[in-house]
């Protein structure tokens, strides 16, 4: 893995589909989008600020989500998901992560994520 910059961020935009609302992930009858939808957009955003620095042979996986999910936001509605990189200890990363629709603060907090070897897909 190469030096990865202490406070480097990343923004990605989501439209989302009613595949990301609550009702699909067993929440009948709730049409908006689902936390765990949120919080699949906060893990791509953050993998995708350590993937340009990875080895061809490293991965990057999800370990602690520690987020408060704010307000919600109809199905159709487009994302913004930011990351910011605020913490480094080896191989371990700590992200401070924020979710709006439009200007509505949707979610924060903040999103770990440890690099390691591929192999570990073969266990």
């Amino acid at each position: 893995m190469r030096h990865i910059p202490l406070h480097t961020t990343h923004e990605i935009l989501f439209p989302t589909k009613s595949s990301h609302s609550a009702h699909e992930y067993g929440n009948i009858g709730v049409y908006v989008i689902a936390t765990v939808s949120l919080i699949a957009f906060v893990e791509q955003t953050c993998g995708q600020i350590l993937h340009p620095f990875l080895e061809p042979d490293e991965i990057s996986v999800g370990t602690i989500v520690s987020i408060k999910h704010k307000a919600p936001a109809p199905i159709g509605a487009q994302i913004r998901s930011h990351a910011k990189l605020i913490k480094q200890n080896k191989n371990k990363f700590l992200f401070m992560v924020t979710v709006y629709h439009k200007d509505r603060l949707l979610l924060e907090g903040t999103h770990g994520r440890v690099v390691c070897s591929n192999t570990i897909l073969s266990l």
